[in-house]
């Protein structure tokens, strides 16, 4: 037997197993679960939430006012967490200017009332700053419709969302209500 025949074995033997190894790679890769990364719709799906903290979790005995919800840059003085609200809810509280939750024009961001399955049950309303919009922290009030009623859902919450003409940093804040 000549030297290079031992080696051409060797070699053989070696592509085998590197093959075997990629397609045992292939394999494992090809099984593993991918879950999107963004619903196709316009609202949340219930899979994948959106990257909203919720400030106080819900709880069945009502909370005495005053009670304050707050985040880096905004407080909401009313309603307060896990209020119960009726067709017209009454929102105020201020902005620092901390985290992005700065004035812009006149508002301090918009609000919206969602169902506890992230149904819209009332249109954007912008929460208009009282004063001088100018000078912080700077006060906002406004009043919430709710057009569509809430379908076998005893709560729900209200999405804030800062004023951001730049798009580079948006912001959110929940407020949890029962209905």
């Amino acid at each position: 037997m000549s030297k290079g025949g031992g080696s051409n074995s060797i070699l053989i033997i070696l592509i085998f197993v590197g093959i075997f190894i990629a397609l045992a790679a292939i394999g494992n890769f090809s099984n593993t679960k991918r879950s999107p990364l963004f619903g196709n719709s316009d609202r949340p799906s219930p899979a994948v939430k959106p990257n909203i903290p919720t400030i106080v979790p819900p709880i069945s005995a009502p909370i005495p006012n005053p009670v304050l919800s707050s985040t880096c840059g905004i407080t909401v003085t009313a309603p307060s967490p896990n209020e119960q609200v009726s067709s017209t809810v009454n929102v105020s509280g201020y902005i620092t200017g901390d985290c992005n939750w700065g004035p812009f024009e006149g508002q301090a961001g918009t609000v919206r009332v969602f169902d506890s399955r992230d149904n819209p049950l009332s249109s954007t309303e912008i929460l208009s700053i009282s004063g001088n919009w100018m000078q912080l922290p700077a006060t906002f009030s406004t009043r919430l419709t709710i057009h569509t009623p809430p379908q076998r859902t005893p709560t729900g919450y209200l999405l804030f969302t800062n004023t951001d003409p730049s798009g580079e940093s948006p912001r959110t804040f929940v407020v949890p209500i029962r209905f």
